[in-house]
């Protein structure tokens, strides 16, 4: 939901507190950045970061380690299909971003071929 950027220096709120988000679940580095600092935020982090629109997903974040644990998870509640659904939303988010990263990266190395 929100903007690819390509690391912490191109986040809005660089260097503020709480802007960082990390799943600790899935890997030690940052996904991205939150725009609003994560301040009066009332959704679940990491997850929910992902459909919000202050969200700014970092080029190389670990965001295919994050689908597999939300996966991996679904799976976990698969006898309850309202359980397991609770994610769906942030698991189609983490897909679009792993997309978008995909499209940048490969319009990245281009633009270092020429």
């Amino acid at each position: 939901m929100g903007r690819l950027i390509e690391d912490e220096s191109q986040s809005t709120a660089k260097g503020e507190p709480g802007s960082r988000i990390i799943d600790f679940r899935a890997a030690a580095d940052p996904i991205g950045s939150c725009a609003g600092c994560g301040r009066k935020c009332a959704f679940k982090k990491p997850d929910a970061c992902y459909t919000c629109f202050k969200f700014e997903p970092w080029l190389d974040g670990p965001h295919e380690k994050v689908l597999i644990r939300l996966e991996s998870e679904r799976k976990t509640f698969a006898h309850d299909e309202r359980i397991a659904a609770i994610n769906d939303d942030a698991i189609c988010a983490v897909r679009e971003v792993i997309a978008e990263c995909s499209v940048a990266s490969k319009r990245r190395d281009s633009e270092d071929e020429s």
